[in-house]
């Protein structure tokens, strides 16, 4: 359970982060689709963003990107590493260990930035605004929750579930069919 919550809690950082950096402090921009280039601004309107809170949300945004993107890097590479490391012929208990403790510093490394981050912008908001935001995430981790609900009962009908884990997969792999 609280596996669950820690995943979904990075979830919406990252949904938050996410959605945090395509702002544009001036204009909206034009697209085909205008409901998938509105989505921030329809936040922002909900929240009611003022054009300076927009302007200091984007500045965040564009001064953490660097550090974000390397905390990231840092993260998929130590996980590649430690992958190799358990499915080579000839790694060593030492070198699997080392590689784990590499790979959990560099997680945590990445959700101290995503943290950091999320906190610059929530201290943008007023209270009333943080109250309405926190509102709308609760309404999309719903949505989530339904769509994965939905998700599962039709792939329950049609096929097999997928692997839980990359343990999983590779034992399934080299399973004859």
């Amino acid at each position: 359970m609280k596996k669950i919550n820690f995943l979904s809690l990075i979830f919406m950082c990252g949904l938050m982060v996410l959605t945090f950096t395509n702002v544009k402090a001036q204009e909206q921009p034009q697209t085909d689709n205008p409901n998938q280039a509105d989505r921030p601004f329809k936040i922002f309107q909900e929240l009611g963003l003022t054009r300076e809170q927009i302007q200091q949300i984007r500045r965040i945004n564009q001064e953490r990107k660097p550090v974000m993107q390397e905390a990231q890097r840092r993260w998929r590479q130590a996980n590649r590493d430690l992958d190799l490391a358990i499915y080579a012929d000839n790694s060593t208990d030492d070198q699997v260990k080392e590689l784990l403790k590499t790979a959990q510093i560099a997680q945590s490394e990445l959700l101290k930035e995503r943290t950091l981050t999320e906190y610059l912008i929530r201290k943008v908001l007023t209270p009333e605004q943080l109250v309405k935001f926190r509102d709308l995430r609760e309404q999309i981790r719903q949505r989530i929750n339904n769509l994965k609900k939905q998700n599962n009962q039709n792939t329950q009908n049609d096929q097999p579930q997928q692997p839980l884990n990359r343990f999983q997969q590779r034992k399934n792999q080299n399973r004859p069919q």
